[in-house]
């Protein structure tokens, strides 16, 4: 982290941060998981040390420090000179930098020592191919190439709680004194032991989640409207939640490719060429683009650990088609 974003952090927490240096904190924010989960660890710190408890006269300190300066100024002034007093008007700006910066040394020599203390450091777990993982509570993960979820170094000792963006199927351990708690894009998903997908986009406002056993409890955080709203998952139940406007929108599935990302099997059964597509956008990271009506078309065909490139030449003799592939980008023409 650089002093600059150091000391904006400082000035946001003082409420002295202009709209600009807000911005460029927001900004630095959306970078990673890591930076989120820095910035709430400030802000911690914030709150526990109760600045307006603290009995430093700043208007005391500031009145001496002005008349040190003047002081100093008459001494460097010959007889010979006029003696101008330095405006106070002009030392003001100095003024308020002296509050922050007696604000950020309190506020980071107070996150110094929690850190060394008792704070645990934060761990950032990034999956740059698909991959799976096993937490310190037993729960194995499947990730998606690039999730990333950030978890404490005293997870499953204090708590059981990730922040977590991308894409992932969970087993979660049981453990009914300490709830897995997930916060994934304004929405928190409680469980106890429970296997479930996840699948939130970083930057998107929906969050869908497939519960395969246990149950879910899910639930908008703080800082949504109506964040005490709250609804209950069953298997073989999806939801699809909207940060935007706080909505649920519960259903029975029966497609169960939303994990073929994973299992790098697809099963199709009289299924919609659009359903197709979307299935394919997520299962190999696609983008497709269409040039031609494809409303009507339907597929039944199973594929099991084939390449997308097979897969498309495949639907280019089924439906007399061009899928044209460059990159992850995928036209479909005539």
């Amino acid at each position: 982290m650089s002093s600059r974003i150091q000391t904006i952090i400082a000035r946001n927490l003082a409420g002295q941060s202009t709209p600009a240096e807000n911005a460029e904190l927001q900004l630095w924010l959306s970078e990673s998981l890591l930076n989120e989960q820095t910035f709430k660890e400030y802000q911690r710190v914030w709150q526990l040390t109760k600045l307006k408890e603290y009995s430093f006269d700043f208007d005391k300190a500031w009145a001496s420090f002005e008349k040190r300066i003047q002081e100093e100024h008459q001494k460097v002034t010959s007889e010979e000179h006029p003696i101008i007093p330095i405006s106070t008007e002009k030392l003001r700006p100095l003024r308020i930098l002296l509050r922050v910066a007696a604000v950020f040394v309190l506020v980071f020599s107070s996150w110094y020592l929690l850190k060394n203390v008792n704070t645990p450091e934060p761990i950032l777990i990034t999956a740059t191919q698909n991959t799976s993982s096993k937490l310190p509570d037993g729960t194995t993960i499947s990730l998606n190439a690039g999730s990333k979820m950030v978890y404490d170094s005293k997870f499953a000792k204090n708590n059981r709680e990730i922040e977590f963006n991308g894409q992932a199927f969970f087993n979660v351990a049981k453990d009914a004194n300490n709830p897995f708690i997930l916060e994934v894009n304004g929405v928190g998903i409680e469980v106890l032991g429970t296997a479930f997908h996840v699948f939130a986009e970083e930057g998107s406002y929906e969050v869908t989640v497939h519960l395969e056993n246990g149950r879910l409890r899910i639930f908008p955080l703080q800082g949504n409207v109506n964040h005490e709203m709250e609804t209950t998952l069953l298997p073989g139940e999806m939801i699809v939640y909207n940060s935007l406007n706080n909505t649920f929108v519960k259903s029975k599935y029966t497609n169960r490719n939303y994990m073929a990302w994973s299992t790098r099997e697809l099963v199709f059964n009289n299924t919609s060429l659009v359903q197709v597509i979307k299935d394919l956008e997520n299962a190999y990271n696609l983008d497709f683009i269409t040039d031609t009506d494809i409303d009507t078309l339907k597929l039944t065909a199973n594929f099991q650990d084939e390449t997308p490139e097979a897969i498309l030449q495949t639907l280019e003799i089924i439906f007399n088609l061009k899928f044209t592939k460059q990159d992850q980008t995928v036209r479909i023409h005539k």
